[in-house]
């Protein structure tokens, strides 16, 4: 746990630790969080990942898009990993959150709800933090793996990335995974989901529970 003044934010002291992940070996880190709702590689997706998604997504096929979102991101963060991206530094986290600055199930925030009259509070990110189920060290983890998953959409979709060119690159690694048996789905959660199929439903911004 650390204390660290942010940027502009004058009296504003974000506290946010590093924590969250675990390093199996030398190439691949890996998000933590007890129990695993599935597996890609040799990283578990940890229940309270699945638990935020299921609270973002709304609509129809909620819990397969929010299955989804998460494998995608995973396959996407080993790959980043594999091409020699690091992890975010929690002092970058740190410092993105306090600028509004968050991506959710791969989407960029246009409107933090931590920030109130156009300000940073502590007190909002907390509560919405909570409010998702997760814990301000389970919230920092989560944003390191979805950068990660960024720099890889970037990496083989361009700087403003092709969805089309993103999701077949996902596609082809998803079945390699799926065909050395390095990618599963905890039967308890899902008895018919499918991994490497396409999205079930188009993930946008708008489809983004933020209240």
């Amino acid at each position: 746990m650390f204390l660290r003044r942010v940027g502009p934010l004058t009296g504003f002291l974000l506290i946010l630790a590093c924590g969250g992940e675990k390093k199996p070996d030398n190439r691949v880190v890996c998000l933590e969080g007890g129990p695993a709702v599935g597996r890609v590689g040799d990283c578990d997706i940890p229940k309270p990942s699945f638990r935020y998604a299921v609270m973002l997504s709304r609509g129809a096929g909620g819990q397969d898009r929010a299955l989804h979102s998460l494998f995608e991101r995973e396959i996407l963060a080993q790959g980043a990993l594999e091409a020699g991206d690091a992890p975010a530094s929690a002092s970058e986290v740190q410092q993105r959150i306090a600028a509004g600055e968050a991506l959710l199930l791969g989407q960029r925030m246009s409107s933090p709800p931590w920030f109130e009259e156009g300000s940073f509070s502590m007190r909002g990110l907390k509560d919405w933090v909570g409010s998702l189920g997760l814990t301000m060290d389970e919230f920092v983890a989560e944003q390191r793996r979805e950068m990660l998953a960024q720099r890889m959409r970037e990496r083989v979709g361009g700087a403003a990335p092709d969805p089309v060119k993103v999701e077949a690159w996902r596609s082809k690694r998803c079945d390699e995974l799926l065909g050395r048996g390095r990618i599963s789905v905890v039967p308890e959660v899902s008895t018919d989901f499918q991994p490497c199929a396409p999205p079930p439903l188009a993930i946008d911004p708008g489809a983004l529970n933020l209240e």
